[in-house]
């Protein structure tokens, strides 16, 4: 009768973990609904970025994690100035 049924081991959070649940306190929503909002809002894409770049580096040093990076492509069929989020899996700044 091992004892490691009764009580296993908790696993490590990964650095996206810790970063999500970092930003989600500080923030209150998930890094991509953040970013949808300020665009839907009206917030110039190139200032987002900018924010979004400081914010996320204030985030994960504070958190002790990497930051999450977030990979931005316009969305076909729309303007040029409508974009699309898109998460990169994986890729960290």
């Amino acid at each position: 009768m091992g004892g490691d049924a009764m009580y296993p081991k908790k696993r490590p959070k990964t650095d996206r973990e810790k970063f999500y649940e970092a930003f989600g306190k500080k923030v209150g929503c998930k890094p991509e609904q953040y970013l949808r909002r300020k665009l839907a809002g009206g917030m110039p894409e190139d200032e987002l970025r900018r924010l979004y770049d400081m914010l996320a580096v204030e985030i994960a040093m504070k958190a002790r994690c990497t930051a999450l990076k977030i990979a931005w492509s316009p969305h076909p069929g729309h303007q040029r100035t409508s974009w699309s989020l898109l998460k990169s899996a994986g890729v960290y700044l």
